[in-house]
């Protein structure tokens, strides 16, 4: 009798209890309160960072080829609703060319005016604001092309057969000085290939820097393929007394898969890329799990699309000339 009174008390508080957190559960959900949920994923768009003065993206500086048969393309960031104007100056400070454009909420500003034919002229590039100046020196027209890969693009001419007798070359040659690289790091400066990648596309690439062909320093570290390609076609552009620059611009990273050098938007629009990660590769992640699933974080989704190529995509090239085992 004594057991079967202290099993209905039991029974009766354990009610009670399931009756006080059904109540406390009603009143948190009535007040508009809810439990934590996992993160959900920002809207893919550039990830800007927040400047008190105009600030230009690497790609656009001194020594850069813009290219000749399209619309020059000036961005950057500024105070928001600040106006900025860019104008081109020849040797002789005429302007054939300029924009403005009002920075946005963002404080990003795109400005675009006429490019110029192919030549050996330099030019320079003034882009300013209400309170701020950067002028852009030592700027070419001609052809530029963007060339990536896995790490037989990556390889650097130093280290090829004949690479040394390349660079020698090109040291002798003063036309040479009108070949230009811009030089990406392989990973950007401060990063390694473990290193915490952004889910979004990046403002910058830092450590990358315009480099010149008959500098010893700068043309040993370029892509060997890249510079070998583009050394020949500089060499016909420029027979018979022709002058027509040409530049590279490098972004190959070694045994990197295709996603890495998409972006968000092109692999989640894509079907067949879906298809494959998902169920052949088993490589594609939500959202919250983003960042933490490989030991390789430079190989996954879009790492590298936001880290390398977001940061030139505004830049007009010729074509794209890749080299790869795709994994």
């Amino acid at each position: 009798m004594i057991l079967k009174t202290r099993k209905g008390m039991i029974a009766g508080i354990i009610l009670m209890l399931l009756l006080t957190v059904s109540l406390i559960f009603s009143a948190i959900f009535a007040c508009g309160v809810r439990p934590a949920r996992a993160a959900e994923a920002p809207d893919y768009k550039y990830e800007y960072p927040k400047v008190q003065e105009l600030t230009l993206p690497s790609v656009l500086s001194d020594g850069m080829v813009l290219q000749q048969d399209k619309q020059v393309h000036i961005w950057g960031l500024t105070v928001s609703g600040k106006e900025v104007t860019a104008s081109l100056l020849d040797a002789e400070g005429a302007s054939p060319a300029s924009g403005k454009a009002t920075a946005d909420a963002d404080g990003r500003f795109d400005i675009y005016f006429d490019g110029q034919d192919a030549s050996f002229a330099k030019y320079t590039v003034k882009v300013q604001d209400d309170t701020k100046e950067i002028v852009i020196s030592d700027v070419l027209f001609g052809e530029v092309w963007l060339t990536g890969g896995q790490s037989n693009m990556e390889l650097q001419l130093q280290y090829l057969i004949g690479g040394p007798d390349l660079i020698r070359a090109a040291r002798a040659d003063t036309k040479y000085e009108n070949f230009r690289i811009f030089l990406e790091p392989t990973m950007p400066e401060g990063m390694t290939i473990d290193s915490d990648f952004a889910y979004l596309p990046q403002f910058d690439i830092a450590g990358a820097r315009w480099g010149y062909a008959n500098d010893k320093d700068d043309l040993k570290i370029v892509s060997g393929l890249a510079y070998a390609c583009a050394q020949q076609m500089f060499e016909e552009l420029n027979a018979d007394g022709k002058e027509v620059p040409v530049a590279i611009m490098n972004t190959a990273v070694g045994a990197t898969s295709i996603e890495a050098w998409m972006s968000r938007t092109s692999i989640d629009e894509t079907p067949e890329v879906v298809n494959w990660l998902k169920n052949i590769k088993k490589n594609y992640v939500s959202w919250e799990a983003w960042n933490t699933t490989k030991v390789e974080k430079f190989n996954q989704m879009t790492a590298l699309f936001n880290e390398k190529i977001a940061p030139i995509a505004g830049y007009p090239v010729k074509g794209l000339l890749r080299r790869c085992f795709c994994n």
